[in-house]
C-alpha cells in the first residue's frame, strides 16, 4: 500500500494557489515559485492579495535574516610579544580595526600601532599624556581620537580622570574631567563604545551616563556590591554588558546587563589560570575580541 500511494503521489501533483503550501513534488501555478514552502510570485514577492503567515513572508523576503551567532568559547589566549617587556603590561584598550592600542607600562602610558591585525605593533609612549606621577587605565575611543585614563598628578595616591583628544599633531595635552572625578580616588575609567556612559571605579562601580558626545556628564550612581571582592578595571561592550576583574588572586568576571543594573557577574571561566593573576580585562564592542594582563603580561583571545 505504502508503495501504490507513493506511485499515485507521483503522477498526480495539484498545482497549489498562491501562498499555498508546496515542496519538491508540488508544483505552483505558472508564474509562481516555490520559496520557503508557499507558492508566491516572482522571485522574492509574496503576493499581498493573498493573507499568508507572515514568519513565511518574512523568511521568503530575508532568506539570510538569521543573525550571526556569537561563540560561547574563547579561543586559547596568545601572547602580544611585540608589545610585552620585562617592565609590567597592563591596562590594554584598542581601537575598533585592532591596529592602536594603548596600555601601561610601570606608571606611564604607551600606544602601539600595526598596519594589520597579524603584523607586529611598534610602541611608543605617550608623552603629551604621561607625567611624572602614575597614569593608569588608558581607555581608546573605537575611532582612536580620545583617550581617558587617571592620573595621580595632582595628589600622590588619589587618581582622577582625564581625557586627550587627537589633533594632527597627535593627542593634545589632557584635560580633568570633573564630573567623572571625586574626592575619593577613581582607581579606573571605562567608557562605553558610543561615548555616552563612564563606568569608574573605587571599591565598587560607579556609573554615569550623557544624552550626547557634547553633553556633559551626568552625577556618578554606584552600582551597589554585586561584583565581589576588590573588583576593577572595568570595560563595557555595545549592549552595555560589564566585563572586569576581581577576587584576591585576581580572575576576569563578565556582568550582564540587567534593566539599571547587572546580573551577578559569572567568571570567564576558559580565560582564568588557576596560580595566575589575569586583570585589566578590554572587550571589543562586538564581544568578539578580548585583551588582557596576565601575569604583567598582555595577551589577547577571539571568539
Amino acid at each position: 500500500m505504502v508503495a501504490l500511494a507513493w506511485a499515485s503521489g507521483a503522477c498526480y501533483q495539484p498545482a497549489p494557489g498562491i501562498g499555498a503550501p508546496c515542496d519538491e513534488r508540488a508544483i505552483c501555478p505558472t508564474g509562481q515559485t516555490c520559496v520557503a514552502g508557499r507558492c508566491q510570485i516572482g522571485p522574492g514577492e509574496i503576493d499581498a492579495a493573498e493573507p499568508i503567515d507572515s514568519a513565511v513572508a518574512d523568511a521568503a523576503r530575508l532568506p539570510d535574516a538569521s543573525p550571526d551567532a556569537l561563540p560561547t568559547t574563547w579561543s586559547t589566549p596568545v601572547a602580544i610579544v611585540s608589545i610585552n617587556t620585562n617592565g609590567t603590561e597592563s591596562d590594554p584598550s584598542f581601537t575598533a580595526d585592532r591596529l592602536v592600542v594603548v596600555f601601561t607600562t610601570g606608571d606611564d602610558m604607551f600606544i602601539g600601532t600595526r598596519a594589520s591585525t597579524t603584523a607586529a605593533f611598534t610602541v611608543t609612549a605617550l608623552t603629551v599624556l604621561n607625567s611624572t606621577a602614575r597614569e593608569r587605565s588608558p581607555e581608546i575611543s573605537p575611532d582612536g581620537a580620545t583617550i581617558y585614563f587617571t592620573s595621580e598628578r595632582v595628589v600622590a595616591g588619589n587618581a582622577d580622570v582625564y581625557m586627550a583628544t587627537r589633533g594632527v599633531a597627535g593627542f593634545e595635552a589632557p584635560v580633568l574631567v570633573p564630573e567623572l572625578t571625586s574626592t575619593s580616588s577613581e582607581g579606573d575609567v571605562a567608557i562605553s563604545p558610543d561615548g555616552l556612559t563612564a563606568i569608574t571605579s573605587r571599591s565598587t562601580f560607579y556609573r554615569a551616563t550623557r544624552a550626547s558626545t557634547a553633553a556633559p556628564w551626568g552625577p556618578l550612581v554606584s552600582l551597589g556590591n554585586i561584583f565581589g571582592t576588590n573588583p576593577a578595571a572595568p570595560s563595557l561592550t555595545a549592549a552595555g554588558d560589564l566585563y572586569f576583574h576581581a577576587g584576591t588572586d585576581r580572575d576576569l568576571f563578565v556582568a550582564r546587563k540587567d534593566g539599571a543594573t547587572y546580573a551577578t557577574p559569572t567568571p570567564v571561566t576558559e580565560l582564568n589560570t588557576v596560580g595566575s593573576r589575569d586583570a585589566a580585562p578590554f572587550i571589543a564592542g562586538d564581544e568578539r575580541h578580548l585583551m588582557f594582563d596576565r601575569n604583567g603580561e598582555l595577551y589577547e583571545s577571539t571568539r
